[in-house]
Parts: C-alpha cells; structure tokens; sequence
C-alpha cells in the first residue's frame, strides 16, 4: 500500500490553488450582454382568482395590469407576475397545483395572517418556530405555497 502521510496540504496552499483556478475559469468567459432584471412568473390556472389573492396578500394593486393576461406586483425588490396562459399553450396544459414556493420575510407574522383571514383567506397551517426564526405556510387559489417567515430578533 503507498505511503501517502508525506503529502499534507496546508489550507493556504488549497486557497491559493482554488484562487488560480477561479481565475483560469473566468477568463473563459466573454462578456456579451448583461441582465438588466429578474422576475418569477407563476401561471395561472383562474387569472382572477389568483389576481385578487395576490393583491390582498401584498397589499398593493398590479402595475402593469392587463385584464386576463398579465398582472405584476413589487415586492421587497422583487418583481412577481401573475399570467394568464394563452389557449392551447400545452407548455401549462398538464400543469401540477402548486408547482411554485413562494418565501415572502415579513416583520410580524401575526398581522400578516389576520390580514390574510379578514379577506376570507384563513390560515391552514400551524406557525413553526425554528432557530431561524418563525414562519407559516399558506397557499394561493392554485395550489402554490407561500412561506410567511419572521426571522428571528436578535437579543444583545
């Protein structure tokens, strides 16, 4: 059997190596076009339906809105669009309920929930408490769950 305790890399030689070879990879890359945004889309299967529950939980009404197509909503630097699939599209034909997780951090889970219900949108699961903080799924007309989360504050 060979005698391999004589090779013992130190943590600097790894990091140093590493180093190099994330370079050698980025210079692989040729710059040709940026992003200029990201946005989740989620497709509806009852475009009104899905319309009027994103609106009450985000407490804010679609800009830009056009009726039976797209709606979109801002939400903590994040653009999410609720769109209608055109007719015949097989892409979201066969489409499963609840193919989208949704993570929305909010600063008191309480209200979030009492808000939700006051608007016939009751609450269906129990809040957790995790070492992360607290959260509680909901889920939209179509299926799609939500994770309310309240992170955890923090005590000096």
């Amino acid at each position: 059997m060979p005698e391999f305790s004589h090779y013992r890399p130190c943590v600097s030689e790894f990091s140093l190596n590493f180093h190099h070879a994330l370079q050698q990879i980025s210079s692989l890359f040729v710059f040709m076009f940026n992003y200029s945004a990201a946005l989740v889309t989620i497709a509806a299967v009852d475009f009104d339906r899905l319309l009027a529950f994103y609106s009450v939980l985000l407490q804010q009404l679609p800009q830009p809105h056009q009726p039976n197509v797209y709606a979109g909503f801002k939400v903590a630097g994040v653009d999410l669009g609720i769109f209608q699939p055109k007719a015949g599209n097989k892409e979201f034909a066969q489409q499963a309920a609840g193919a989208v997780s949704l993570c929305l951090s909010v600063d008191n889970l309480e209200k979030v929930l009492e808000h939700l219900a006051a608007h016939g949108y009751p609450q269906t699961s129990t809040v957790l408490t995790a070492s992360h903080g607290r959260e509680c799924y909901i889920y939209d007309p179509d299926g799609n769950r939500i994770i309310l989360h309240q992170g955890q504050k923090l005590t000096s």
